[in-house]
């Protein structure tokens, strides 16, 4: 059985620029299906579907408003997941025999909102988003490795 690597970290903490060096170093990055629609044409971080089209996933999470799923056949050919906390606790119970290697990317919120506000996010805002991470990774202890310098 292969080693999973989970990146796991709030909005705009780096999560996409870490597996696109993981892509380009040979390693396989999921795709994970999302109900949201896409941000603009570059955005091709997911795979955007119906949310019909996820509701058959077994490890699926509501945020924000929209579904967020990884399809079993993609976990067992992917090596790299950007996941929450929440899609890392489903892992872990769907999957307790898969070694993980979890990095969770703790970076500055006055960083991360710099990030945000240079984003299209439709219908969102970088405050909502930082409240809803804040929420989130709360007490947030499930990682192997933590990276809070930035610049990476």
């Amino acid at each position: 059985m292969s080693v999973k690597i989970i990146i796991v970290g709030p909005a705009a903490s780096g999560k996409t620029t870490l597996a696109e060096r993981m892509r380009k170093n040979g390693l396989s990055v999921a795709k994970l299906a999302t109900s949201r629609p896409k941000r603009n044409e570059q955005d091709n971080e997911y795979k955007f579907v119906s949310r019909q089209e996820i509701s058959h996933c077994q490890m699926r999470v509501e945020y924000n408003g929209w579904l967020y799923a990884i399809n079993y056949m993609e976990f067992l050919a992917s090596e790299v997941f950007i996941v929450g906390p929440e899609m890392l606790r489903q892992i872990r119970n769907q999957e307790p025999e898969t070694p993980l290697v979890v990095i969770y990317l703790d970076i500055p919120e006055s960083i991360r909102y710099e990030r945000l506000i240079q984003r299209e996010m439709p219908g969102d805002t970088a405050i909502a988003r930082i409240g809803r991470d804040r929420t989130d990774f709360q007490g947030f202890t499930d990682y192997t490795i933590r990276i809070t310098d930035p610049n990476f």
